[in-house]
């Protein structure tokens, strides 16, 4: 358990994404696998083979470096893959995600979609993997943050939500803290906080739940930036609807922080 994916296509921004999970395996005692994703050659493409075959040498080559590099500076297990599939990028680290306990990727965050660094998205890489994946802004500097903040959505099966990124905080030993947006109603808001602290102290180290309160998103963005944020993305496959996706375009577009995104299927 604890295996770490990394994409990585040797940018800056994964890099630091790379950097970001050594920390996190470090502290979770947990492996790390890079991944580099090849062109396919299709049948037509017969003569584009060997600098195919040239490029995945040093693919492979770097990806070595860095393996070495994280065991001498972090003293973690690494290892590495180089797939090879006609898909798209995020259907290929999405069909290799149910491998894994945990994507962290580094992204440029510059676009409406958050652009990933291998020319797709985040967004769909979030949406079509079946583990959580952790989001690194290309800004953010600090290896491990200060603990995690979970942004409640009521709608979305709250027992479950509360306990995936509940998890991984306790995982990593950093405090945790659930934001839940205002219902317009305070007597709601006022008994949803007492159940949810209800029944985080029937499950959880009372030391690391360290708040539920009620707060709107934009407050949301602009306070405690040095801790890593948690969105749940409701999938709904049958009907074709994702209620938790346009909360995430708007987060991911405006944040700075670390971000856990990790999916509910109903």
């Amino acid at each position: 358990m604890k295996t770490i994916l990394c994409p990585c296509d040797f940018s800056a921004t994964a890099l630091n994404g790379i950097e970001f999970a050594a920390s996190v395996a470090r502290q979770i005692n947990g492996t790390i696998t890079l991944c580099h994703v090849q062109p396919s050659i299709w049948p037509e493409a017969v003569f584009m083979e060997p600098i195919v075959e040239e490029s995945v040498e040093v693919a492979t080559e770097k990806m070595a470096l860095i393996e070495g590099d994280l065991k001498k500076q972090f003293g973690i297990n690494a290892n590495s893959i180089n797939p090879r599939s006609t898909d798209t990028v995020e259907g290929i680290i999405g069909s290799l995600s149910e491998n894994y306990d945990l994507i962290i990727m580094g992204t440029n965050g510059v676009d409406d979609v958050f652009q990933y660094v291998f020319g797709s998205t985040s967004f769909n890489v979030a949406k079509n993997s079946l583990c959580p994946v952790i989001v690194i802004p290309e800004n953010y500097t600090n290896q491990i943050p200060k603990g995690v903040i979970y942004l409640h959505r009521e709608n979305i099966n709250p027992e479950l939500d509360i306990l995936v990124p509940l998890w991984w905080s306790q995982i990593m030993n950093i405090p945790f803290g659930i934001w839940i947006s205002p219902s317009g109603d305070e007597p709601t808001d006022k008994q949803l906080i007492r159940s949810i602290k209800e029944e985080l102290k029937a499950g959880s180290p009372e030391n690391l739940i360290s708040f539920v309160e009620v707060q709107s998103i934009s407050e949301q963005i602009t306070t405690r930036v040095e801790w890593m944020r948690a969105l749940a993305i409701n999938r709904h496959y049958n009907s074709g609807k994702n209620s938790g996706i346009s909360n995430l375009r708007k987060i991911t577009t405006t944040g700075d922080t670390p971000l856990l995104i990790f999916g509910v299927e109903n």
